[in-house]
């Protein structure tokens, strides 16, 4: 086997809000996802490299 790297383009996008981040928002205590298509002020997508790790056979 052999291991590589991967690179993809991708505009989805995970943002995980703290707590503190909730409290200022004005959202009760808990847990808070923010996802969804990351869009410039053009409503352009934005690329940004997703890396992840592959193995193949090698023969």
């Amino acid at each position: 086997m052999v291991e590589g790297i991967q690179v993809v383009s991708r505009s989805w996008v995970r943002v995980d809000i703290t707590l503190e981040q909730a409290l200022e928002l004005g959202l009760s205590p808990g847990a808070y996802v923010v996802e969804g298509p990351l869009r410039d002020l053009n409503d352009e997508f934005v690329e940004l490299p997703d890396i992840s790790t592959v193995r193949v056979s090698a023969r």
